[in-house]
């Protein structure tokens, strides 16, 4: 009975610690640093190029530099490491958690607060962060959700607390931080926007929003700092990743890709959720609850936003259930809003306490299956296959000492830069660097950035091998 009595009390935690269990039980099988996402590759590098090197943000500049720095401080206290990398990135989700479970027990009741965490809990995408992938999301969500739960709240008249200069001062640090973890962040002000609108809140707490933006923007001046160091000017940082999400608008979706891929994007984040979501933005609607409206428009609103930034890669083609895409990533860090209403409308649905558990079970259920086929299916794709044969030939091929160039980055990592080289952009650098011990060339098909010019037979290569899929190909000198 006492037993039984511990289980009832502790059951959300017990819920966690199984999440936990599995999920690092999954990430740890599924170890191999060869098999890892463009993204992944770029966050380890550049923490292992700090370490070993001290170098910062050597390439691909654009990118927010909290993560792999988190990353690089840890390697140089650890030493290198991929379980360091995979490890790391799960405490980091266990973080995330744990903001996710403050934020809603600051906006909702206790028994909508516990069914909230509960049903992010069984989310795939959060399955995929805590159990297969090294990415900054997590981090950005963990400051992002503990800005929001300073701010929210007393946006939405829910909590009678004074309004202190220094609680809004640290929310402002909170953001910042989430900031620079991706540039994104800053759509985080949207649903507290939302809210001091619907609540009139926005004129009476103007001082309290200033000070958050002061200690927003002292947290973001390491910005231009490093933007100086690593580009030569405050804003080149901005500048390339302007550069890099403006490159290829062209190619627009059509208009079914468009609904298409939207749809995937709300029902990968919102399975079983969706009648929940509908009836409370209906309900929101026609009874005027302010809250019911903040919180839908809270993922519309972003998301929306995000997809015009990036209707260049919005294909239907791209969607990948394993990795979630860039898509279900657009949408990630605002689910917070979607499953607060979705507890709100299951409590309301749901009167009866037998109907209203059953309700929740059949929800779990959904939720986790479809995690667990997420999971099984991350780093299993033929691309990720692909990769791990061509490290079956580097591997079997490659003397000590020798040099291999790529114009696909991905196998910088794990091999370091004393090994593998990107190809540089630049034909006279290429010539220079060939002479230098390079025994090996990997191409990347679908990189076509220098392939006017480059020709590795011409320069004394000779064919070793195609990747089944015809991907990568692998020249040896001759």
């Amino acid at each position: 009975m006492r037993i039984m009595e511990e289980i009832k009390k502790n059951w959300l935690l017990i819920f966690t610690i199984a999440v936990l269990v599995i999920t690092l039980a999954k990430r740890l099988a599924m170890l191999d640093p060869h098999i890892l996402s463009w993204d992944e590759v770029v966050y380890i590098t550049q923490a292992r190029e700090l370490a070993e090197q001290g170098l910062i943000m050597q390439f691909e500049q654009y990118r927010p530099p909290l993560w792999p720095m988190l990353l690089g401080i840890i390697f140089l206290i650890t030493g290198y490491s991929p379980i360091v990398a995979e490890i790391t990135s799960w405490l980091i989700g266990i973080g995330m958690l744990f903001s996710f479970w403050k934020l809603y027990n600051k906006v909702l009741d206790e028994k909508e607060a516990n069914l909230a965490y509960l049903l992010t809990l069984s989310l795939p995408i959060i399955w995929l962060n805590l159990g297969g992938r090294i990415m900054s999301e997590s981090l950005m969500i963990l400051f992002g959700n503990f800005f929001l739960a300073i701010v929210i709240p007393k946006a939405m008249k829910l909590s009678e607390e004074n309004r202190n200069i220094k609680d809004y001062f640290l929310a402002g640090i909170f953001l910042g931080l989430s900031i620079l973890t991706r540039f994104t962040a800053v759509l985080l002000v949207i649903p507290v926007f939302l809210a001091a609108i619907f609540y009139q809140t926005i004129i009476e707490d103007l001082k309290l929003y200033i000070v958050s933006f002061v200690g927003m923007s002292i947290v973001v001046l390491v910005l231009p700092v490093l933007s100086i160091y690593t580009t030569g000017t405050p804003l080149g940082f901005l500048e390339l990743y302007s550069q890099v999400n403006s490159s290829n608008l062209a190619a627009a979706p059509t208009p079914f890709e468009f609904i298409m891929v939207s749809g995937l994007v709300l029902g990968y984040l919102l399975v079983s959720m969706i009648l929940p979501f509908i009836t409370g933005i209906t309900r929101g609607l026609i009874g005027r609850r302010l809250n019911l409206i903040v919180l839908a428009l809270w993922l519309i609103v972003p998301v929306f936003i995000q997809i015009v930034l990036r209707l260049d890669t919005f294909h239907l083609s791209n969607f990948d259930l394993g990795s979630g895409g860039l898509f279900v990533r657009l949408a990630f860090p605002w689910i917070a809003g979607t499953v607060m209403l979705a507890a709100i409308e299951l409590n309301n649905l749901f009167k009866s306490d037998q109907i209203f558990i059953g309700a929740v079970l059949i929800m779990l259920l959904g939720n986790c299956v479809l995690a667990g086929v997420v999971l099984t299916e991350y780093r299993t794709s033929s691309f990720y296959q692909e990769i791990a044969e061509v490290r079956t030939i580097i591997d079997g091929n490659l003397s000590e000492g020798e040099i291999i160039l790529t114009n696909w980055i991905t196998f910088i990592y794990p091999y370091g830069r004393d090994t593998v080289l990107e190809i540089p952009s630049n034909k006279t650098e290429y010539n220079q660097l060939i002479v230098n011990n390079v025994s090996m060339i990997i191409q990347h098909k679908g990189n076509r950035s220098i392939e006017d010019w480059w020709n590795p037979s011409a320069d004394g290569f000779s064919l070793l091998y195609t990747s089944q899929g015809g991907t990568f190909s692998i020249w040896t000198r001759d």
